[in-house]
């Protein structure tokens, strides 16, 4: 049992995908977006950029670094 959990951790390590799903990270941005200023627009590469900046912010923040 103690390998098979071992396993999963490396197996999830080595993922590249994101954390956080998409759509509900989008609503979220959107939503703040809208509290700042309505007429703000944001590029789908943007929004993609900020996503991996946030999680690389929140798991530097859970790992301790």
């Amino acid at each position: 049992m103690y390998l098979d959990a071992l396993r999963a951790i490396r197996a999830e390590q080595k993922k590249v995908d994101l954390i956080i799903p998409k759509a509900p990270f989008q609503r979220l941005v959107r939503e703040i977006m809208q509290e700042i200023n309505i007429d703000l627009r944001i590029q789908s590469t943007a929004l993609a950029a900020f996503q991996e900046a946030a999680e690389a912010y929140l798991i530097s923040l859970f790992d301790g670094s």
